[in-house]
């Protein structure tokens, strides 16, 4: 006898049919990366893709703008995308 996982959730529905590009990316970099992903506090069913930060904001593969709550590692250590500090860093 074989159980079959649960239906998706609505929500998770949803998050599924507006994150079409990060599904895409999560499954290549599951290629090559074990759980295909580096720490970004791992949303399930898979993350959503960041393109670029900008003050408190991630913007992802999606286009989507949203206030990084996270704050991840780096951000504590250098701000958020500061132009004093991006400039420190490319000069």
């Amino acid at each position: 006898m074989t159980t079959q996982p649960p239906a998706p959730s609505k929500l998770e529905q949803l998050y599924r049919s507006k994150t079409s590009k990060s599904k895409a990316l999560f499954d290549e970099t599951s290629r090559y990366v074990v759980g295909g992903e580096s720490g970004t506090g791992m949303l399930m069913p898979y993350p959503e893709y960041v393109t670029h930060a900008e003050g408190p904001y991630l913007y992802t593969v999606e286009g989507q703008r949203l206030v990084d709550f996270v704050n991840g590692t780096f951000v504590l250590a250098l701000g958020h995308n500061h132009p004093a500090i991006r400039k420190a860093i490319q000069d």
